[in-house]
């Protein structure tokens, strides 16, 4: 079990490493009138395709929620 965590804490640790992404957005969107529920399912990330960082990632955000 230790060993378990040791290896989880090192994958967070690589992922707080990472670099931060440079803002590329052309300006503000209005998000007053949006509408609707947004929910992720197995969704992986990396910077570097041989390397994901974030596996089976689940969320649900729904409307109005923060």
């Amino acid at each position: 079990m230790l060993q378990s965590m040791v290896a989880a804490a090192e994958r967070i640790f690589e992922f707080l490493e990472e670099p931060e992404e440079v803002d590329t957005s052309k300006g503000n969107i209005d998000t007053s009138k949006l509408e609707g529920n947004v929910e992720f399912k197995h969704v992986k990330f990396g910077y570097d395709p041989e390397r994901t960082i974030i596996n089976d990632f689940n969320a649900k955000v729904k409307e109005g929620q923060k």
